[in-house]
């Protein structure tokens, strides 16, 4: 035994190295998960649970195992190792995925719409508003919907998380008929810090610019697209977008030159939308 093992075994005891082996296999796992892998995953995280050295790790690798196994839709399955999660609000957000997973967003706000979310475990709150207002907009409950992004941005205390509550919230007030609040939860998502030239920013972008275009505020538009590095990004989509623009504008052989532009280097799969567009001004 090494002169490190023992010292680590003198002053933590054994506990230490289990937490160790405990954490290299949960990150294992969690990699699977993220790789799509969750036939894989559930295997793992059901695996790990069984030894996990504290109640909390244990609730969380039953969540992993659960949500592995919806999303392979094997529902039963998911509902035994749910059954098995010992900390409650982590039960209850699990439930709710599952519920969607499904296609059940009825069943999570018939079972949920009176809980009161914020007191559930700290790390759970922000997607359990997150998950009750998607299930409300799947639902055409707008109102309801931005309630709980609202509150959800609250909670959201990294940039990616505030990006994505502000992007649901964007899509939602678009799908309700209002641009201009749409309009304006894309521009905020502009301001996120740490976040310029992520493709959920460049997004929020293009929204933007569709908007304006929609609008007939045509070089409002095309600034909002100069917002886009396009030597970081490619240049296929912002030229695509702005091509849109000119259609609208009735600018037709701008619009054909950009797309005849973003057609030099775009990737295989766009390139027949790309032809189609070009095909289509061609004709009129």
């Amino acid at each position: 035994m090494s002169k490190t093992l023992c010292v680590i075994l003198a002053v933590f005891g054994t506990s230490g190295l289990v937490m160790a082996d405990f954490t290299d296999d949960f990150q294992a796992a969690l990699k699977l998960y993220n790789e799509g892998k969750n036939t894989e995953a559930c295997e793992s995280f059901t695996g790990i649970a069984k030894s996990a050295p504290n109640t909390s790790s244990k609730a969380d690798s039953l969540y992993y195992a659960a949500m592995s196994a919806g999303k392979i839709k094997e529902f039963k399955k998911a509902e035994e190792l749910i059954a098995q999660i010992p900390r409650e609000s982590t039960k209850k957000l699990c439930r709710m995925n599952l519920m969607l997973a499904q296609n059940k967003p009825l069943a999570v706000i018939d079972t949920f719409k009176d809980e009161d979310l914020t007191t559930w475990s700290d790390f759970h709150i922000f997607d359990a508003l997150m998950t009750r207002g998607w299930a409300y907009r799947l639902l055409k409950q707008y109102a309801e919907a931005l309630k709980d992004f609202k509150k959800a941005e609250e909670f959201a205390l990294t940039p990616d998380k505030k990006a994505q509550i502000l992007n649901l919230t964007g899509g939602t007030w678009q799908e309700a008929g209002d641009d201009e609040q749409a309009l304006a939860a894309w521009r905020r998502m502009e301001d996120i810090p740490y976040m310029k030239g992520r493709g959920i920013i460049n997004d929020a972008i293009f929204n933007a610019a569709r908007i304006l275009t929609k609008q007939q505020k045509y070089d409002e538009a095309l600034k909002e697209i100069g917002k886009i590095e396009v030597s970081a990004t490619g240049h296929t989509r912002p030229l695509m977008v702005m091509a849109e623009i000119y259609t609208a504008q009735g600018k037709k052989a701008e619009a054909i030159a950009k797309y005849n532009e973003a057609l030099k280097g775009a990737p295989e799969n766009m390139k027949p939308n790309i032809q189609s567009a070009i095909e289509k001004l061609n004709v009129k």
